[in-house]
């Protein structure tokens, strides 16, 4: 559960215009996953709806058993979507996941300090994912895991490099429209600066490649009784 609060959204980092400006915004209460979805929950969902497998896989199964825990990976916008509504869930947006990532937003990284091998899976020369709870080090301080590094995350906003200069104080939810959808926190493949909770990252919501993948998020459940 990620409590109602406050976060300082973006950054004022020379040269990255689209994190720019810093800004407060307000959000309300949700819940986001502790992890990256999984090969492993991945592949129930092709199983049971027969949606199509990511590209590498064989037989609707990821290629290597130790791959399990992994974060599943070569899935677009598009079949992020379609398991979160398979689980009732949603992605999260934008703002929802820089704060899961980084709370108050006072920091770059979802820990405290500089960027930190110990603490991530990022200038990776081999190309590889990590397990989902390789990293405990680098856990943000809201108990969600891998938020930078190992994979970047689809989020449910369309991309607007100047959407910071207007967006809403609370809530934002991104552009109406756009060409591209966001994604964050940076791959396994990323420096230390793509890998920042910050960083924006954008692709076609068609597009599937091994360093995007995804959690889900979901609205508080209200108790109106009460």
């Amino acid at each position: 559960m990620i409590p109602p609060g406050k976060l300082r959204m973006g950054a004022n980092t020379p040269g990255r215009d689209d994190e720019n400006p810093e800004h407060l915004v307000s959000l309300k209460g949700y819940y986001i996953d502790k992890y990256e979805v999984t090969n492993l929950q991945y592949k129930e969902f092709v199983q049971v709806t027969g949606h199509r497998s990511p590209s590498h896989w064989r037989n609707n199964t990821f290629p290597d058993a130790r791959l399990a825990d992994h974060p599943v990976v070569n899935v677009s916008w598009d079949d992020a979507k379609a398991y979160c509504d398979w689980v009732q869930k949603r992605l999260p947006s934008e703002a929802e996941w820089e704060r899961a990532a980084l709370d108050d937003g006072r920091d770059e990284y979802a820990w405290r300090g500089s960027s930190n091998a110990d603490y991530a899976n990022f200038d990776n020369p081999d190309g590889k994912t990590t397990p989902v709870d390789r990293y405990p080090n680098g856990k943000s301080g809201l108990g969600a895991w891998d938020m930078c590094g190992n994979v970047s995350e689809w989020v449910n906003d369309w991309y607007d490099d100047k959407y910071y200069q207007t967006s809403p104080e609370s809530d934002p939810k991104g552009p109406d429209g756009g060409h591209q959808k966001c994604h964050r926190g940076g791959g396994y493949h990323e420096n230390r600066m793509g890998i920042r909770a910050k960083s924006r990252h954008m692709a076609m919501s068609g597009a599937s490649t091994d360093y995007i993948g995804f959690r889900c998020a979901l609205d508080e459940i209200i108790d109106e009784e009460t």
